[in-house]
């Protein structure tokens, strides 16, 4: 059977049926507990059976984030609204997740409550071909301050947001491998920008991977 949900709600599938989950954050902030509502059957904690960051990034994604990630926690009781909800990667909805479990059925103690931790930043690393002295230079140098200014713009100009959005976190060597976060960007963007090779024509080189 399927029901047509309100516009706070998504559709997603449980032991086999269509419901209508709603979804927050105890507390109200970016990080806390997971709660769902199903088919306004109340509001209660999520069971981490199958709980990665896969289907922590989708939930957070729901509540408007772009990122996230879980971590256990307790919630002080063994009752639960959902159980072996699973996502697939890249799900950018929970409609696209579903749970094999019907709602409010569980086989899982309190020490196993979803906690979800939610972000407007996503991290990505490129690796860059090119002589690693030549493009970035040592820490504090003058070609490093150079090589990240231009590293930043070519990807800003990738993903269509400004430099001041992107944030590098980590530049080492071996080949050019930069570690960067995105803020307000969007996981799909980051993701597909920087498949196959991809020319960066301020920093001069071509990068792989994303």
């Amino acid at each position: 059977s399927s029901s047509t949900c309100s516009s706070s709600q998504s559709t997603i599938s449980m032991g086999g049926s269509s419901r209508c989950m709603s979804t927050r954050i105890s507390g109200g902030g970016s990080r806390g507990v997971l709660q769902v509502n199903i088919d306004s059957g109340g509001w209660d904690a999520v069971c981490d059976d199958y709980f990665a960051n896969d289907e922590a990034t989708a939930f957070c994604i729901e509540l408007g984030y772009v990122s996230g990630t879980t971590y256990s926690t307790t919630h002080g009781d063994s009752n639960f609204a959902a159980d072996d909800v699973n996502c697939p990667s890249g799900a950018t909805s929970i409609s696209n997740c579903s749970s094999s479990r019907s709602p409010y059925t569980d086989d899982c103690a309190d020490s196993e409550t979803v906690g979800i931790d939610c972000s407007n930043s996503l991290a990505a690393t490129l690796t860059l071909s090119g002589d690693f002295t030549t493009l970035a230079g040592s820490a504090g140098s003058s070609t490093r301050a150079a090589f990240e200014s231009n590293f930043k713009t070519d990807v800003a100009a990738r993903l269509g947001v400004g430099t001041s959005q992107i944030t590098i976190t980590d530049v080492r060597s071996g080949s050019v491998i930069v570690t960067f976060e995105v803020t307000g960007s969007t996981i799909s963007a980051v993701t597909s920008s920087f498949s196959g090779a991809v020319n960066m024509p301020n920093v001069g080189v071509s990068t792989t991977g994303g």
